[in-house]
């Protein structure tokens, strides 16, 4: 069974279509904008790929901090969604450990001890934007349950 986008939560490709994009969306893509296209290429790549890092399942354990990046199978599992539904967030899943392990290394070669702080600095402004994204999704979810 193949669901169309929007069908499982009952709202008609019409109203998906029409919907405005909420506030947090547009800063967040245009921080993310902005910052692929600044000049250096080091804070270009940690603003963009920088989210990566969440995948990377050693980092968070090493820092005492939550694993996954929200794709992990087994909560959207629990929520009774069919077996083959779930291979989006198995395959996603396991390229985001990959990707972070990779992010993690590219930014750490190529940082320059005069520029931790700099570098940091983007990595936390992307993890920032991400954040209010979801929290934006989340205002939108709840908003839209109210309507329906």
């Amino acid at each position: 069974m193949l669901i169309r986008l929007g069908e499982a939560a009952g709202v008609d490709r019409a109203t998906i279509e029409a919907h405005e994009p909420c506030p947090e969306s547009m800063r967040a893509f245009d921080w993310w904008w902005e910052v692929a296209r600044q000049p250096d290429w080091l804070l270009g790549f940690t603003g963009i790929n920088g989210l990566e890092i969440m995948g990377d399942r050693g980092l968070p354990k090493r820092y005492g901090l939550a694993t996954g990046t929200g794709l992990a199978p087994d909560p959207w599992a629990a929520t009774g969604i069919e077996a083959h539904a779930l291979e989006f967030f198995r395959v996603s899943d396991a390229a985001d450990a990959g990707h972070g392990r990779e992010t993690v290394e590219l930014i750490a070669a190529h940082t320059p001890p005069a520029q931790r702080g700099e570098v940091i600095a983007v990595l936390g402004g992307t993890i920032e934007r991400l954040r209010e994204l979801m929290d934006g999704l989340w205002t939108l979810s709840q908003r839209l349950a109210l309507t329906q």
